[in-house]
């Protein structure tokens, strides 16, 4: 089994030369992420990440009928799926092991996309590590910096991610850091859509209407859409 920053070295080559965009790559790390915290054991994060690749597949298979933001999204999902079934696949990874190569991919993608010339790309797997990629412009998906703490009553998040679209409603990630232990679901119920249709991987404003404990670390926040703010 390879290092998972080998792996994910070897997947953001092949991404940026078959000119997968960063940032639709970034929000299916971000999907796996959400769906790992929601696990409560590892046989769950193992169910989850099956889940993951079921999600990507269906992109791919529908199409345009679950998310084209531009005449070119769906070619970065077949792309995105083929090199993750590629490089992803044998390896006896685990659930969280997966997800660091993933995250490793998703950030060294922009460290090549800014040095395309393979001949200048560093020999990773002989030891030599590139510097840190920093982009010159922050994309969108890493724009908002990671709130800390259980949410309250009032409280607003601006750019959250939708990762999952239930009949109910759907799943956001909030991006939050949270200590060991504790534990944040949070979601808007299908009421609070007023009938506005949301694909994985979108994004939005919302405020936190309650904040329920279910269990010991375990809270869930339920969210309205807001819209963002005009600046005057």
């Amino acid at each position: 089994m390879n290092h998972p920053l080998l792996i994910g070295n070897r997947l953001a080559r092949d991404l940026v030369q078959d000119s997968v965009d960063t940032n639709e790559f970034a929000k299916t790390v971000a999907h796996l992420r959400v769906l790992l915290r929601q696990a409560e054991s590892q046989e769950h994060q193992r169910k989850q990440l099956a889940s993951w690749w079921r999600w990507l597949k269906t992109i791919v298979d529908s199409g345009a009928k679950v998310v084209r933001r531009s005449k070119q999204t769906p070619g970065y999902y077949q792309a995105i799926l083929a090199n993750c079934q590629r490089h992803l696949h044998d390896q006896d990874l685990e659930p969280g092991q997966v997800l660091q190569a993933l995250g490793w991919a998703a950030r060294l993608m922009h460290y090549y996309t800014e040095n395309r010339d393979p001949r200048q790309w560093p020999k990773l797997c002989e030891g030599t590590i590139p510097p840190t990629p920093l982009p010159k412009r922050a994309p969108a998906a890493a724009a908002r910096p990671a709130q800390s703490g259980i949410p309250h009553k009032g409280q607003r998040f601006n750019n959250i991610t939708v990762c999952e679209v239930h009949e109910k409603g759907i799943v956001v990630d909030l991006n939050l850091e949270l200590p060991d232990g504790l534990r944040v679901v949070a979601g808007i119920h299908s009421s609070e859509i007023a009938g506005k249709r949301y694909q994985p991987g979108a994004r939005l404003n919302a405020e936190v209407v309650e904040v329920e404990q279910r269990q010991e670390g375990t809270y869930r926040v339920f969210l309205r859409p807001i819209r963002k703010e005009k600046r005057s």
